[in-house]
C-alpha cells in the first residue's frame, strides 16, 4: 500500500485517497491544483465534508454513502462495470433515463439549450481556463 500511495503522490493527475472511515489520507499536487486545498488543510478530514459536491439543484451528491463506500460494503457483489455513475449495486444506469433526467433539469434552468454531450466540452473549457495542460484535458 505505501508504494501505491507514493505512486499516486507523484502523478500530475489530481488524486486523493481515503481510508475506510472516509478520512483523506493522500492529497497530491494535482488535487491541490484542481480543487485549491493544500495538503495540510485536508489530511484527516472526511472527504464528504470537504468536497461537499452538489448538483445544479443544490442536492448533495458527495455523502457518507457514496459509490466508493457502497463498493467497499458490497465487496464481490459489486458489479464492477467501470462506470462512474451507476445504480446502487454498480450496474449501469439506463442511458435514456439519464438523458431524460438531464433534459428535465436543463429545461428548468438557463441551460435549456444545452445537450448532455455539451457538458464534456464545458468541462474541457473550464480545465483549460484553470491552466490544465491541453494534453491532460484531451485524455
Amino acid at each position: 500500500m505505501p508504494e501505491l500511495l507514493e505512486l499516486f503522490s507523484s502523478t500530475e493527475d489530481g488524486v486523493y485517497a481515503v481510508n475506510s472511515d472516509q478520512e483523506i489520507i493522500l492529497w497530491n499536487k494535482g488535487a491541490k491544483k484542481i480543487l485549491g486545498y493544500r495538503r495540510e488543510e485536508v489530511i484527516g478530514r472526511n472527504c464528504y465534508d470537504l468536497l461537499a459536491g452538489k448538483d445544479e439543484a443544490g442536492n448533495v451528491i458527495c455523502t457518507q454513502d457514496c459509490q466508493v463506500m457502497q463498493k467497499l460494503e458490497l465487496g464481490p457483489a459489486w458489479n464492477d462495470t467501470g462506470f462512474v455513475f451507476t445504480r446502487l449495486d454498480g450496474r449501469p444506469l439506463d442511458p435514456s433515463k439519464v438523458s431524460a433526467d438531464f433534459r428535465r433539469t436543463a429545461d428548468a434552468t438557463k441551460l435549456h439549450n444545452m445537450r448532455f454531450h455539451d457538458l464534456r466540452h464545458t468541462h474541457a473549457s473550464i480545465m483549460l481556463k484553470a491552466g490544465v495542460h491541453p494534453k491532460v484535458v484531451s485524455e
